[in-house]
């Protein structure tokens, strides 16, 4: 199934991956698609946050 979401606050992107967090599962899979710069990073940083991981996590573009 895919939805398309847009959001227009970080405050709606964090809203969304509160929501999201307890959703998830081991195997779970959310894909993201974006321009760079639309905040999929900030969106899998509060995810992240949420499901209580401590590890940094970081953009693969921004290695690029």
């Amino acid at each position: 199934m895919t939805k398309r979401i847009y959001l227009d606050t970080k405050q709606d992107t964090i809203d969304l991956a509160h929501f999201i967090a307890p959703l998830l599962g081991p195997g779970s899979v959310v894909t993201l698609a974006g321009e760079l710069g639309s905040g999929k990073t900030f969106f899998v940083k509060a995810l992240g946050a949420f499901l209580g991981i401590q590890e940094e996590i970081d953009s693969p573009s921004f290695v690029l």
